[in-house]
């Protein structure tokens, strides 16, 4: 029971990415064959131990006649091949005559010319060193470390060994086996600022082995000296006839582009034991020493290269003389040189030299500035290309290259400024460095160090070498640039200038066209359009721009996505380094909710009751406004088993109540597919139904909780989401609970004593008085009782003469002290529902308490009585 007190006051109250022949004579030529006329005759012989197989085979046309005889043994023997040819009317040379030469068709061998004449009567000849030769002869082909043999047939890198010859025994050599070869030599130098690599080929070939009836033998050889920081050298061996013709064509790097070029060729080491031979229309001049040992011939009908006339070159003596067995030729606008080489006599090792020295002094080109168009970065190097060709008569008494480069690159580190040979092999500590800003130009200058200038020395890199002056530089942004900007290129174009200071000369060499070295003027933004799991949801879009630029770029409204961001745009300033932006959205594309029917459970209470018949729907809805293929999908409840039973007649059903599919139970989870290639519907419904279980089994405070996930792409773009909406959550009753709540107090204030007849509500509490009944199983009545003798004054003592009345809409009374009076009954109030009377009652003029009878004479008192409340409760 409870108790309330009544208190009748009069006073107011407030409430986030080789064939090693050894036949006595092989025979090639790429020369043109005459075939007209002729008769051809082939004696074939091959011994084998000790027997002998010979086979002829003779073919005849008009009256001239060739015959070829071969003989091949095995064994411990070396094969043998004589070549022999007659011209029209005249007989075969004798088979046996296995050393003599062979005259060959449109090649005729000079050793029917004699050799006499000496090179200082050939026309023209120039013996004067003192003036030098223009700088437009300067090119100077030689091998380097960065040099690399490479078969030009197949592409394969030769890797050179050592000789067979006996003067060649410690030297690098690619052997010459077949008038078919053909060499690529990378990076022998550059021409007009075109790094070039050279061709060799092979034009004509012959071996004849030495073979006496007596003494030793001399196997034939020819081969090509490849060591670096030389040119061509030709070593042979074998007996007089021996020969090949080379020719020699300078293409740009890594191409077939054939180069024309101008320059020098040095033939050194000609001596009495071959012959060199030369082009004639090759040779533009000619120079020798005045006293040069070297003797020529310009009357023979020797050919090189397929018909092309040429001059024999020889000596009287073997060995190096100092220069007197040297010739130098100067050629002009060239892209292939044609020069030969043929054994005079039996001999084990001969060479012949290109390059190898220069007595001649020319005078060096201009530098050459490296131009780089393709660079696309904040990054590039300049390169300043300086040759110095072969000084012999005296040295250099300074030498400066220097380089000027636009103060629109970055300031300039010393120690990553360096200086190589064409080669790449650094030389920097042989010259001091040195940066100055001199107005708007950083100046980079590479000074030879007194032991550099010294040509005496073979450790010198400066003679006959290439000096590249190299500079790394950096883009300065934060500069405006725009002036440097090449609307063609898009980019950012900056020159520089290149200029040589030689002591021993006035003028300053200065390159003639300007470096060039490129650089990103744009940039990239890249903007991303993003779920709330980073996802792309359409292609992200890319911009170019020009650096310092700025855009503003702004969202794109994607059908079912909200953007989350606060703004619908940005500005960006576009930097050297690719930026991006990321738009924010939220996938609004599908919605769902739970939808649930039930027989008697008060849902709208949130309340279901045990064994109750439930009918579950699963809304799934397009917010998309276009139209959108769904490709796949799959909607999975997690059903809960603890208070449901088995799911009963699953499935999808389409806006229209359609049958879609029919779904599954499985492992606590009910799982339904939604048809594919189809366009998404306005709607989708998943619907079962099930049964509470009985209040037996479910424990108490239990909750009736399922959960939704749709996994589904669309437009193939998949996404899977579980929304907030997408959940249930019922709490199950298993037993009643009845909560009445009454104020600690009513007071109806102040009554004038006055008036005789009264009747007032109460005018505050001290509390609410509320009821909510969430009971299942019980009936019940609230009463109330005032007890006697009723109200008393707390100073006087007198009884009050006056009643409680209570009314509502369903009943209303007089408190007699002392009695029950029942005021709320389960019978009209509604289960789940909270009433709270106190508001009701003051938004009432009737309803509620009030106090009632007459005051006349009632004494001046504050007046107290006592209210007691009591249930009782009986099973439905």
């Amino acid at each position: 029971m409870k108790k309330i007190t009544i208190i009748l006051l009069f006073i107011l109250s407030a409430n986030f990415f080789s064939s090693v022949y050894t036949a006595a004579t092989i025979d090639f030529k790429h020369d043109n064959e005459e075939t007209s006329d002729s008769k051809k005759t082939t004696v074939a012989s091959e011994e084998t131990s000790d027997s002998k197989k010979t086979t002829v085979a003779s073919e005849e046309t008009s009256d001239s006649k060739k015959t070829t005889v071969a003989s091949e043994e095995t064994s411990d023997s070396e094969k043998t091949t004589v070549a022999s040819e007659e011209t029209t009317n005249s007989k075969a040379t004798p088979a046996t005559a296995i050393k003599k030469d062979i005259n060959e068709s449109n090649k005729f061998s000079i050793e029917n010319f004699a050799i006499n004449k000496k090179i200082q009567g050939y026309p023209g000849i120039k013996t004067d060193y003192s003036i030098p030769l223009d700088s437009q002869y300067s090119f100077f082909t030689k091998f380097t470390q960065k040099s690399k043999w490479i078969n030009e047939t197949n592409g394969q890198v030769i890797t050179t060994e050592k000789g067979h010859t006996a003067s060649n025994s410690t030297q690098n050599i690619v052997p010459v086996t077949s008038p078919d070869d053909k060499f690529r030599v990378t990076n022998v130098g550059m021409y007009k600022g075109v790094m070039l690599d050279l061709i060799i080929g092979v034009t004509y070939f012959k071996k004849v082995n030495y073979e006496p009836w007596f003494g030793d033998k001399i196997k034939s050889y020819i081969e090509l000296g490849a060591d670096e920081q030389n040119f061509l050298h030709i070593y042979t061996s074998g007996d007089k006839g021996t020969e090949v013709n080379l020719s020699l064509t300078t293409v740009a790097s890594g191409t077939n582009n054939k180069i024309i070029t101008s320059g020098v060729l040095s033939y050194d080491y000609i001596t009495n034991n071959k012959e060199l031979l030369v082009q004639a229309s090759q040779i533009k001049e000619l120079y020798a020493r005045s006293d040069s040992i070297v003797k020529y011939d310009d009357n023979t009908t020797t050919t090189i290269n397929n018909n092309k006339k040429a001059i024999a070159f020889s000596a009287d003596i073997i060995g190096n003389n100092d220069g007197l067995d040297q010739v130098i030729q100067v050629y002009e606008n060239l892209d292939t040189i044609n020069y030969g080489v043929k054994q005079a006599a039996a001999n084990a090792g001969v060479i012949q030299k290109l390059n190898s020295r220069l007595a001649l002094q020319i005078l060096p080109d201009n530098p050459v500035l490296s131009k780089d168009y393709s660079g696309n970065s904040n990054i590039n190097e300049y390169q300043a290309i300086q040759f110095i060709p072969p000084q012999p008569i005296s040295n250099f008494t300074s030498y400066k290259l220097t380089m000027d480069i636009s103060n629109i690159v970055k300031p300039l580190d010393i120690n990553e400024i360096k200086v190589t040979d064409l080669g790449g092999v650094d030389i920097t500590s042989e010259f001091d460095l040195s940066i100055q800003d001199v107005g708007n130009i950083r100046r980079v200058t590479a000074e030879a160090k007194k032991e550099l200038l010294d040509s005496s020395t073979n450790l010198s890199s400066l003679y006959n070498n290439y000096q590249v002056l190299v500079v790394p530089v950096e883009m300065d942004y934060t500069k405006d640039f725009s002036s440097f900007i090449d609307i063609e290129l898009n980019k950012a174009l900056v020159k520089s200038i290149g200029y040589t200071e030689i002591g021993n000369f006035e003028n300053k060499f200065k390159s003639q066209e300007d470096g060039v070295a490129t650089f990103a003027s744009q940039s990239f933004v890249k903007i991303n359009y993003l779920d709330s799991t980073e996802r792309e949801i359409i292609p992200h879009k890319t911009y170019v721009n020009d650096i310092r630029s700025e855009k503003e770029y702004f969202y794109e409204a994607i059908d079912g996505f909200n953007l989350t961001d606060e703004q619908e745009s940005v500005l960006l300033k576009q930097t050297y380094e690719p930026i991006s932006h990321d738009f924010h959205y939220e996938d609004k594309r599908m919605a769902s909710n739970f939808e649930v029917e039930a027989v008697n459970s008060p849902l709208d209470k949130n309340y279901i009751l045990p064994s109750d018949q439930l009918t579950f729907k699963l809304h799934i809805r397009s917010n998309m406004k276009e139209s959108h293929t769904l490709k796949e999908g799959t909607v999975k409840v997690q059903y809960d088993s603890n208070v449901l039973e088995v799911p009963e007649n699953i499935r999808l059903l389409d806006a229209k109540g359609n049958l879609l599919s029919t779904g599954i139970y499985s492992n606590d989870s009910i799982n339904a597919d939604f048809p594919t290639a189809e366009l998404v519907d306005n709607e989708y419904t998943l619907v079962w139904e099930s049964t509470v279980k009985n209040i037996k089994v479910i424990s108490p405070g239990s909750h009736l909780m399922l959960k939704a996930n749709l996994d589904i792409n669309v437009d193939g773009y998949g996404f899977n989401f579980q929304q907030s909406e997408s959940t249930l959550n019922y709490e199950i009753l298993t037993d009643g609970k009845l909560k009445f709540n009454v104020p600690e107090g009513l007071s109806f204030e102040n009554i004038p004593v006055e008036k005789n007849n009264v009747n007032k509500k109460v005018t505050s509490y001290d509390g609410q008085m509320s009821l909510y009944d969430s009971d299942i199983s019980n009936n019940w009545n609230i009463k109330v009782k005032l007890d006697t003798p009723g109200f008393i004054g707390v100073n006087k003592n007198k009884l009050l003469p006056v009643a409680i009345a209570y009314k509502d809409e369903y009943t209303s009374f007089l408190l007699t002290p002392g009695q029950d009076n029942v005021v709320f009954s389960s019978n009209n109030y509604d289960k789940f529902t909270e009433y709270n009377f106190s508001d009701i009652w003051n938004t009432s003029n009737d309803d509620g308490f009030s106090i009632v009878g007459n005051t006349s004479g009632v004494p001046v008192d504050d007046y107290a009585g006592t209210l007691t409340w009591s249930i009782s409760f009986s099973e439905y």
